[in-house]
């Protein structure tokens, strides 16, 4: 019997539902390998440090480096892997610092990994931005209330004072068995007696 293809079909092996291919698993590519070390990274730094060491393995690089603004307004080196020397290139980040790779070899693809993880980069910096701002804002509302808070104290004491002074009892040198509180009348004030206009020396007429 001949196949159903003819004399020229070619007979395949059969394959089981539960066999699989013996193909070698592809390594994902660094682009993709980079976002995800930066997306589940616990902040920028430490993603950019993940980053790098990628980098210098893939590029056979000497030394790879991130420079960007530490918070200072100048840029800083924030992240490097490895120690070796040679060629520095310099990539910038589009506004998220410059990744410096010294040694190994130019690469069009260094170009597509950095394109990739530049947007990733940039929020996750302004996350942690705007974090910051929040905490330094709760700590000055703690404060806030806390000096309104005395203030209200301070206010609402001298008012109880006078209230206070007319419960004390009468202070005498004789005993006295009663349990009256002193009065709150004021003592009347002395005036001044004047003396009457003494007559002149020289009468009119």
């Amino acid at each position: 019997m001949l196949p159903a293809g003819g004399a020229d079909a070619k007979a395949t092996p059969c394959q089981s539902p539960g066999m699989t291919s013996s193909r070698p698993e592809r390594n994902p590519p660094l682009e993709l390998e980079a976002v995800r070390a930066l997306a589940h990274a616990e902040d920028a730094v430490g993603g950019m440090a993940r980053v790098t060491v990628l980098m210098r393995k893939a590029y056979r690089a000497g030394r790879v480096e991130w420079w960007a603004d530490g918070g200072g307004g100048v840029q800083e080196l924030l992240v490097a892997a490895g120690g070796g020397s040679g060629i520095r290139r310099e990539y910038s980040l589009d506004g998220n610092g410059l990744v410096v790779i010294v040694g190994g070899k130019h690469r069009s693809s260094i170009r597509a990994v950095l394109a990739a993880i530049a947007p990733v980069l940039r929020l996750r910096r302004v996350e942690e931005q705007l974090a910051h701002a929040a905490e330094r804002l709760a700590r000055r509302n703690a404060a806030l209330e806390d000096f309104a808070a005395l203030v209200a104290h301070e206010l609402k004491t001298p008012l109880h004072a006078p209230g206070s002074l007319t419960t004390r009892p009468c202070r005498s040198s004789r005993r006295s068995t009663s349990s009256t509180p002193c009065s709150s009348k004021r003592a009347p004030i002395p005036r001044p007696v004047l003396s009457p206009p003494r007559p002149s020396a020289f009468a009119r007429y």
